[in-house]
């Protein structure tokens, strides 16, 4: 039912001209006492045709709600923010991308922020979603021109971890650990810190450091990071050389923590299918890559698709099986093309190239990863 209140306010209307106006819609039989319109059809098609007053009543009734509940509203009127709107404006996007990333859709934050209004807020989590699409050089650039804040020098750290400079990274990070930085920032820094011990093989700096991390996420009752942070600590374990068991029990553990989120639970189970193959149980690998295959293909997810039938040709590549390999990059490139996934197809066309010893597709896949980038992996 609709709430009269709001669209009195809404409309700014006082109580006898809001009861006057309903009296003389419900005479034409155009509404209902409880404020509903009648036909609805009707009255939105209208409105649809009428593209002012639409975002105008739009702007009304968002500036009654929270702002949580107001983003589709304000999206309709744009063109008519006003100075005294873009706090919860900015608000309502920030929740919204939040909620998508936490889903595993980082694209979509992206999409979503850049139709936002700019500031250091919106600004650093679209540099925070662009940095979970791994498009990084772009999420610098803006992580860079923000005011300075510890989330902000936690985001960098990543960043730069990503590109290669470790220690600039490890020096933004503990400059994050050292001070007062929120519960966000820290998490980010000690994810940042884990990786670096990870891949320069001081783990159990790194088990430490993502168990701060997941202690942190679970503070905030945000499972999605939590799983994530999981998710390190059975690579941690795996690259220790831990029993395939306690590996798998731990990835099970992170993908109890994903709910339900396929993005989150398909890069857990191909981080999973990596292990059983490095254990000599390639049987595996392939199961559960056909797994993720089966329920992206059914949900529509071409972005998991693209990553997975990379993953795939790469397995099938490292085993020489050729024809296999060469099927699922094509598929993988498919795919990446549909999405947009630049660092898929930048890597999917280097290992084709390889296979089919094509320098023109090696060259043009040298000149993706550089854009994004990605310049270690170019090297």
């Amino acid at each position: 039912e609709p709430e009269i209140g709001i669209a009195k306010r809404a409309l700014k209307l006082s109580s006898s001209d809001f009861a006057d106006a309903l009296e003389e819609l419900m005479g034409a039989g155009l509404a209902q006492a409880s404020g509903k319109v009648w036909p609805r059809q009707l009255a939105r098609g209208y409105l649809q045709n009428q593209p002012r007053l639409r975002a105008k009543l739009a702007l009304g009734l968002a500036r009654q709600q929270s702002p949580q509940q107001a983003l589709s509203l304000y999206q309709i009127a744009k063109d008519l923010w006003a100075d005294e709107d873009l706090a919860d404006v900015s608000e309502a996007y920030i929740k919204q991308a939040k909620d998508i990333l936490e889903r595993g859709f980082p694209q979509q934050a992206v999409d979503l922020l850049t139709e936002a209004p700019l500031n250091d807020e919106t600004g650093f989590w679209k540099a925070y979603a662009l940095e979970r699409c791994v498009r990084l050089e772009e999420s610098l650039v803006i992580a860079t021109q923000l005011t300075e804040t510890e989330e902000c020098k936690a985001l960098q750290a990543n960043l730069y971890r990503r590109l290669g400079d470790v220690n600039k990274a490890e020096t933004l990070a503990q400059q994050v650990i050292k001070g007062k930085g929120n519960i966000l920032a820290r998490a980010l820094a000690f994810h940042a810190l884990g990786e670096i011990a990870r891949l320069t093989k001081r783990y159990a700096e790194a088990i430490n450091y993502h168990q701060r991390s997941l202690v942190l996420w679970r503070a905030q009752n945000n499972r999605a990071y939590a799983a994530n942070s999981i998710n390190n600590l059975a690579l941690t374990l795996d690259d220790m050389g831990e029993p395939i068991e306690k590996v798998e029990a731990t990835f099970q553990e992170a993908l109890s923590e994903a709910g339900e989120s396929l993005n989150l639970k398909s890069m857990i189970l191909g981080n999973l299918a990596v292990a059983w193959d490095q254990h000599g149980r390639t049987d595996k690998a392939l199961e559960i890559y056909q797994q993720i295959i089966q329920s992206a293909e059914a949900l529509g997810l071409d972005d998991i698709l693209a990553y997975t039938w990379h993953n795939l040709g790469y397995l099938y590549h490292s085993k020489e099986k050729i024809s296999e390999a060469k099927h699922a990059y094509k598929q993988a490139l498919k795919y990446a093309q549909k999405t947009g996934l630049q660092s898929i197809l930048g890597t999917t066309l280097a290992n084709l190239a390889e296979i089919t010893n094509d320098y023109d597709a090696w060259q043009e896949a040298l000149d993706i990863l550089e854009s994004i980038g990605n310049h270690a992996l170019a090297e």
